[in-house]
């Protein structure tokens, strides 16, 4: 799979039993910015089927349109346990439909229904994150 270039955003999954994880994020080194979106699967009957390409879609979209934006995020790590990292982010702060900012030091929240504009200049887990290809 290729690696991703700069600036655009890295997308994983995790198992977790009936769920399917689906984030999507770009970080931002220098400013200690995570952006995430992310879609949930859940497995609650037999007929229930992930479709990758449209979880995928869904991630990206909350990522570009209402991302959480976590502040204060050190980025010290392997990208495994970065993204480890980023998973717990989605299991504390969740995914929305407004765009929410958040503070890892002192977990202050701020929802609001505006998406902030910024250029991203992308950290060192991202030029390393493997695109998922759909």
């Amino acid at each position: 799979m290729p690696i991703n270039k700069k600036d655009s955003p890295s997308t994983f999954r995790t198992h977790e039993g009936k769920r399917i994880v689906t984030i999507s994020y770009v970080y931002n080194k220098e400013t200690k910015e995570l952006r995430y979106g992310g879609a949930i699967f859940r497995k609650d009957k037999p007929t229930d089927t992930f479709i990758k390409k449209a979880h995928t879609a869904t991630s990206l979209s909350r990522l570009n349109k209402k991302p959480v934006i976590v502040e204060n995020v050190e980025d010290t790590t392997k990208i495994e346990d970065f993204r480890r990292r980023v998973r717990d982010y989605v299991h504390t702060y969740g995914v929305c439909k407004t765009t929410k900012r958040v503070s890892v030091n002192d977990q202050s929240v701020d929802e609001s229904n505006t998406n902030s504009e910024s250029s991203t200049t992308v950290g060192e887990h991202q030029n390393e994150a493997v695109a998922v290809n759909n």
